[in-house]
């Protein structure tokens, strides 16, 4: 088979049905599953565990592989890995032994009571020390490169696992509505299949279900068993079980649809209060551990008026645990939060026309660019208009993508801290810095507000603009049912709906009807709605409207389907961020709580110990001394006001992350704590 041929070959193949192919371009990783395959042969044959457990790692995680080159070529990994470590390590050891003359001491104590023998084992004892560490680190250098590749392929398949049961409640009310709607099970399942831009890694198991019988002449409920067996999914699995078992006894698939649409509901519910609960348990263990600075920041201030603590501890507390505790607890969260999959857009159809809201969107001309020297003029034009609207109204772009923000604000930032070094307004080094709350003002705040403000400002008027769509979408799609029950086409029933509705919804249902008047289709003008705002469930929502209506203009049943998911998704929305409230007032009170105690430490102990000043030596019970000037007051207060600073911008991230699966709004939380505690510490140093 020639590489042209095996270009050609679908991407979707089922993986149990897929053949080894070395490449004859010489791929390195081909080349080395090739060179091991003897020792994959020696050691493992087809029905191994191994060999089982691996074919199934690698269709669930969609890797184009069979289980014999995978391992093969982990071997190789494996062997290149502990060998160069084995060799690494034992060259290393021996120079060092023979350039600085080390020898290894007695191990254990093993007494040798003949004299001779004894001398034998001192002279062999360091040689052997070195080879024996050479083979530990050339079995660890083997074991790591051996499993790193089933361990990623692992990490893929549980990352797609997670995704399709994110997906598949709203997939499964997807299908009803289509069933509904008068589709069969065939025509249900390539209307999943093609919808791989809305329901992702779902999409793609049906695209599976429906390539094996399309290529190799299986038919579909035998190709729906083989895809239970081996989706990652264990929800999924159950559900193509079922759906078997429905079409194979001639069941109504319009009601287990329905009935399966309610389970999984339940179960999406089920799973939002274990999460929900999962978040509770880490805000507590939040609230404890963040008092461990402040405990260790207490516990070293005395300790230094002791003699027993440097500095440096203090610091390694301030820039090292406190950043730490932070960043430790968000990627935490980061694993129990569930990102909602998918970019939120559809995808047009194949030669349709579809223009584009965004400020950067130039995918009209440019496709037509090249063509004859006319549309080369008009992309030129068209690139200048687009430019000079961005100069004129840059708010329209910030807007649109606020990230973009940074594109200026982080230049003024460095320009503003690379002058004030070089001008002499801010400190030069780090004791200036120490030395009061200039230093840490011009180099820090001034940055970090100038940077944080655009970015949280248009962040949130990007957030609203959506969220006035999205929040409102369930009432107008009950509207929508309601019109098109009276014999309204889905058209009329969007005009009905803007003329009784008010706000930006409505002005986006009266922009389709006139693109639909300026010979668009329906589906094209959905389309350019939804890929305005991005929303991945407002996506599902539309997907759902331009499949049902393709098949019929009276779609009452559908819509009100898609009215009851979205109003799902509303409701899911709606106590996650009515629970998450109180991590976030949690994580406030903690940072309160800190600063609180550390002003009151700075204020009422530290600045008492700087007025006793001088070296007074009082006697204690434990017959130690105190050195009262070994804390300075102004610079310990720096460095606590650096404590509170941190405390500040990690929670503030902390807050954002769960308000909002995102970074872009944390400088709601960060500017107002670490305002306060500026304004506090202004008033201490």
């Amino acid at each position: 088979m020639t590489d042209e041929t095996s270009t050609e070959e679908p991407e979707e193949y089922p993986q149990h049905e897929r053949l080894a192919k070395i490449s004859d371009s010489g791929d390195f990783k081909d080349k080395i599953s090739e060179r091991f395959l003897p020792m994959y042969n020696y050691f493992y044959g087809p029905d191994d565990d191994l060999v089982v457990k691996t074919n199934r790692k690698l269709s669930a995680a969609r890797i184009d592989d069979t289980a014999e080159m995978f391992i093969s070529r982990a071997l190789g990994y494996g062997v290149i890995a502990g060998v160069s470590l084995w060799l690494l390590v034992t060259i290393s050891a021996f120079l060092f032994v023979w350039l600085t003359g080390f020898e290894v001491g007695s191990l254990i104590g093993i007494p040798i009571p003949n004299e001779d023998l004894a001398t034998v084992v001192r002279a062999i004892r360091t040689p052997a020390v070195v080879l024996v560490s050479g083979i530990i680190f050339g079995s660890i250098g083997f074991l790591a490169g051996f499993y790193t590749p089933s361990i990623a392929a692992g990490m893929k398949g549980g990352s797609r696992e997670r995704q399709i049961d994110v997906l598949l409640p709203d997939t499964v009310a997807y299908m009803y509505a289509l069933s509904i709607g008068g589709m069969n099970q065939l025509e249900i399942m390539q209307a999943v299949a093609d919808s791989e831009d809305v329901y992702g890694e779902v999409a793609l198991e049906f695209q599976t279900v429906l390539n094996e019988t399309e290529y190799f002449d299986v038919d579909y409920r035998t190709a729906i068993q083989h895809r239970a067996a081996e989706t990652p999914s264990d929800k999924l699995a159950q559900f193509f079980t079922d759906m078997l078992s429905i079409l194979s006894s001639g069941g109504d698939l319009t009601s287990f649809l329905d009935d399966k649409t309610d389970k999984h509901l339940r179960h999406a519910k089920e799973d939002q209060e274990d999460m929900i609960e999962m978040l509770e348990m880490f805000g507590e263990m939040y609230l404890n551990l963040s008092l461990l600075p402040l405990l260790l920041l207490i516990l070293i201030t005395i300790m230094q008026l002791m003699g027993g603590a440097s500095e440096m501890m203090l610091m390694m507390v301030i820039y090292v645990v406190i950043p730490m505790i932070g960043i430790g607890f968000m990627v935490l969260m980061s694993t129990v939060l569930p990102d909602d999959p998918g970019d939120g857009k559809l995808e047009p159809r194949p030669g349709e026309r579809q223009s584009s809201s965004s400020i950067l969107d130039l995918s009209e001309v440019k496709a037509n660019k090249g063509v004859s020297p006319v549309f080369d003029k008009f992309y030129s034009k068209e690139l200048r208009d687009r430019a000079g609207t961005i100069l004129k109204n840059p708010q329209m772009l910030f807007i649109e993508r606020p990230f973009f923000t940074l594109i200026l604000t982080v230049p003024v930032a460095l320009f503003i801290v690379i002058g004030g070094f070089l001008s002499g307004i801010a400190p030069t080094g780090l004791e200036g810095i120490y030395a009061g709350l200039w230093g840490t003002f011009y180099y820090f705040y001034i940055p970090m507000y100038l940077i944080l403000f655009p970015l949280t400002v248009f962040a949130v008027i990007h957030n609203r603009r959506k969220t006035a769509i999205v929040n409102n979408y369930t009432e107008a799609l009950r509207k929508l049912s309601s019109a098109n029950d009276t014999g309204q086409t889905l058209l009329e029933s969007f005009m009905v709906v803007a003329d009784t509705s008010t706000g930006r919804l409505s002005d986006e249902l009266r922009a389709i009807n006139s693109k639909v008047d300026y010979n668009y289709s329906i589906r094209q003008a959905l389309t350019e709605f939804n890929n305005k705002y991005k929303s991945p469930e407002l996506a599902r929502i539309n997907n759902l409207i331009i499949d049902a209506q393709e098949t019929s203009s009276q779609i009452g049943e559908v819509l009100v389907t898609a009215a009851q998911t979205s109003e799902n998704q509303d409701q899911l929305r709606r106590k996650r961020a009515s629970r998450t409230r109180m991590q976030i007032a949690m994580i406030l009170m903690t940072f309160f709580v800190l600063m609180a105690v550390i002003a009151l430490l700075q204020d009422q102990f530290i600045s008492m110990m700087g007025d006793l000043g001088g070296d007074l030596d009082t006697e204690g019970g434990g017959g130690g001394a105190m050195n009262f000037s070994a804390i300075e007051p102004t610079r310990t207060g720096i460095l606590f006001f650096h404590a509170v600073t941190l405390q500040g911008v990690t929670g503030g991230m902390l807050c954002s992350y769960l308000a909002s699966n995102s970074l872009k709004r944390s400088g709601l939380f960060i500017i107002p704590m670490t305002l306060i505690g500026l304004i506090v510490w202004m008033f201490l140093i």
